[in-house]
């Protein structure tokens, strides 16, 4: 059987950029071969993670961290009604792909970073780019299997969204 490839090695001194807007399929293609090498995705079912990534992408709700040609981080999301956003951080029920594009709430339900550095710099960057938002979800999964529902409130930073300032490739 055919191992998988090997990921690119970063440059250390490498500034970090974020990566999006890429074709459909070589950011699905991206995503998948750089999740399947990490703990917490390698395990999931694949289907489960296939049709959120093809979702994700399809909507243009992702991005990755780059240093140098090495992917050292990824965020997936979809915007979605609040209701349903305190449902799914409460476990309660996931959403619908037609559930996902224009609600007040961002629902981070993607996320791997590296480092700390390559988290902060996720963080910001989803924060200013989504400042018309009211609030951001998420949960934390650790490896006991515990789960720490995350909730920030975006509305209160103000200003306008600023769009992801992104380089494609």
């Amino acid at each position: 059987m055919n191992e998988p490839a090997k990921p690119v090695l970063a440059h250390a001194n490498a500034p970090l950029r974020l990566v999006a807007g890429i074709d459909r399929l070589a950011a699905f293609g991206r995503a998948v071969g750089h999740l399947m090498t990490r703990p917490a995705f390698a395990a999931a079912p694949f289907g489960h993670i296939a049709r959120a990534l093809a979702g994700q992408v399809n909507r243009g709700h992702y991005a990755f961290a780059h240093r140098g040609e090495a992917i050292v981080g990824f965020a997936g999301w979809a915007f979605v009604a609040e209701p349903v956003a305190e449902a799914w951080v409460a476990g309660e029920r996931g959403f619908a792909d037609e559930e996902a594009t224009d609600g007040e709430c961002v629902v981070l339900n993607f996320w791997q970073a590296d480092s700390p550095e390559v988290s902060r710099f996720l963080v910001a960057r989803l924060i200013a780019a989504h400042a018309d938002k009211r609030r951001l979800y998420a949960k934390r999964h650790y490896p006991d299997g515990r789960i720490r529902p995350l909730r920030l409130d975006l509305g209160l930073r103000g200003g306008s969204p600023q769009r992801l300032a992104v380089a494609g490739r």
